[in-house]
């Protein structure tokens, strides 16, 4: 059985308390065509999947309406990226996360 997103492959992640950091790669076509979608609409669909999905699972509303996205753009920005993923428990464990409440 094939996968829905085959051209998404999660990199990287943390689930925090109150919110949640993916970092996803895509493969898909990045100058779009008729039959594919851009990186960009990919995720978005992505994330409204999975918002709907856990949603129906919990049977509450979990999630806000929007979110975050960033294109990374180069090795340096992804090295960042990645390191932020891995140290926010830390930070979150001592009062340090943006999104500490």
């Amino acid at each position: 059985m094939g996968r829905i997103y085959e051209d998404l492959n999660v990199e990287n992640f943390v689930i925090m308390p109150n919110h949640v950091h993916i970092l996803l790669e895509s493969s898909c076509n990045l100058q779009g065509s008729p039959r594919s979608s851009t990186p960009t609409n990919r995720v978005s669909n992505f994330v409204a999947a999975l918002k709907k999905f856990t949603e129906k699972e919990a049977g509450i509303k979990l999630w806000q309406r929007s979110f975050h996205d960033h294109i990374i753009r180069d090795e340096e920005d992804y090295l960042h990226h990645i390191q932020y993923i891995n140290e926010n428990p830390e930070k979150w464990l001592i009062g340090k996360d943006e999104y500490y409440a």
